[in-house]
């Protein structure tokens, strides 16, 4: 039986779909295959983009700070201290780990204007309390506070294993002298403590969580969060006698207890000048949704999340050989890529030339391609700040380099059009399409 015309058609599209490759679906785990990114259009020099720009100072413009919950320090005291002390009266500040005792460094009005954090953690692991704000420097804080003395108060801090035996505590502080003493909770429940039971007798974190004493008389339980103790009968009005008079358990203390801190302050970090990231980007007119930088050090790579660069500042302060970096309250600690020599973004790049006692001879331009992945062209057009051009073609590319020119005050190119000079503060470069 002889095939119709329909059914050879037929049989042939058969055979066809059988022959056409057809792509396999992607097993679980498998990547999906990335774009090829973007090829760079525009390479703007970082240098000569702000030379005419105003930098900001300030706390927006800290590096490296720890911006931790903080509590007000002189409202705290405010609030518990029965017996302020004068404004130049000396602090002690005693760490409960070996007794090191910073004495002098803040009068009671400086320490005041700071801010005071619970439970930090350093990049060893341990844990403390800290002072914060601007005139605090991390490096001059003692680790592991104990207790901070001024005038006729005590500041209590809890060591991890709390105070085990409080006479030896009202030893160190320089307790004043009582038969007996008023230990006041934070819901004003008072016992009183005889001075011979104060061996007997420690502050401690509860199973719950609170910050408790010994009770003498009621030894099956403790006083609930105690916040202060005073010789017996002492009152904000009394006349205050020689040595520490009040005892505030910080912890407990009013301002702080069930409170949640109402600042974020800085602890440590560095105020440098520097610019606002969106102002730059702005200027360049750039708009991206991604940014790396690469170092120009060890060529490291930082990815950038874009939405939080726009908040932050970048700065050009070489002090501590770490320029073209950025800084702000908004970037998180290290978050960052120091000696940042390109920001490589969906379709631009800004460039950063550092001084010639780091890269003397600047950049090869061909070089510089690469790293960036400019877009291949016959020619480029090499802008300077003024609006001069020059047209450079491909071929000419490797004689030339961007770099600090002469006077140390700008970023010049090689000129091939007229190589007895340069061109003087170049901004930008460019494919010529």
């Amino acid at each position: 039986m002889k095939k119709t015309w329909f059914a050879w058609m037929l049989a042939i599209l058969m055979v066809a779909l059988v022959l056409i490759p057809v792509a396999a679906p992607l097993a679980e785990g498998d990547a999906t295959p990335e774009a090829e990114p973007a090829e760079v259009k525009k390479l703007v020099v970082l240098n000569t983009l702000v030379k005419d720009m105003e930098t900001v100072s300030g706390e927006e413009t800290r590096f490296n700070a720890n911006w931790l919950p903080s509590y007000k320090i002189g409202e705290v005291f405010e609030k518990n201290f029965w017996f302020v002390p004068e404004a130049n009266e000396v602090v002690a500040v005693v760490a409960y780990s070996d007794g090191y005792t910073d004495d002098g460094t803040d009068s009671y009005e400086t320490l005041c204007a700071k801010g005071l954090a619970f439970g930090f953690t350093d990049n060893k692991g341990n844990t403390y309390d800290v002072f914060t704000g601007p005139t605090q420097k991390s490096s001059a804080m003692v680790q592991f506070m104990g207790y901070i003395l001024t005038g006729h108060e005590c500041a209590l801090f809890m060591p991890e294993d709390g105070w085990e035996n409080l006479k030896e505590l009202f030893e160190e502080i320089e307790m004043a002298p009582a038969e007996s003493y008023d230990f006041i909770c934070t819901d004003g429940y008072v016992e009183e403590i005889f001075a011979d039971d104060l061996a007997d007798c420690k502050i401690y974190k509860s199973d719950n969580d609170t910050i408790d004493a010994t009770s003498i008389a009621y030894p099956s339980y403790g006083l609930t969060s105690i916040r202060y103790i005073v010789p017996h009968g002492m009152s904000k009005d009394s006349e205050p006698v020689d040595g520490i008079n009040q005892i505030v358990v910080m912890p407990n203390a009013e301002g702080i207890f069930e409170t949640e801190p109402a600042e974020t302050m800085n602890y440590g970090g560095t105020v440098y000048d520097a610019y606002p990231v969106a102002e730059v980007l702005a200027k360049a007119e750039i708009e991206s949704t991604t940014c790396k930088a690469i170092s120009y050090k060890d060529g490291s790579v930082f990815e950038y999340d874009m939405e939080n660069l726009k908040k932050v500042y970048i700065c050009l302060n070489n002090k501590n050989k770490n320029d073209a970096f950025t800084c702000g309250k908004e970037q998180a600690y290290n978050a960052v890529c120091k000696g940042a020599g390109q920001y490589i973004f969906d379709d631009a790049a800004i460039v950063y030339v550092p001084g010639v006692d780091v890269m003397p001879d600047g950049y090869s331009v061909p070089e510089l391609f690469k790293a960036i992945g400019m877009k291949e062209a016959k020619s480029y057009n090499f802008t300077c700040a003024d609006g001069y051009t020059e047209e450079i073609f491909a071929d000419d590319l490797a004689e030339v380099r961007i770099f600090i020119n002469a006077a140390g005050d700008g970023v010049d190119a090689t000129s091939i059009a007229y190589p007895s000079y340069t061109l003087q503060n170049i901004l930008s470069i460019t494919p010529v399409e």
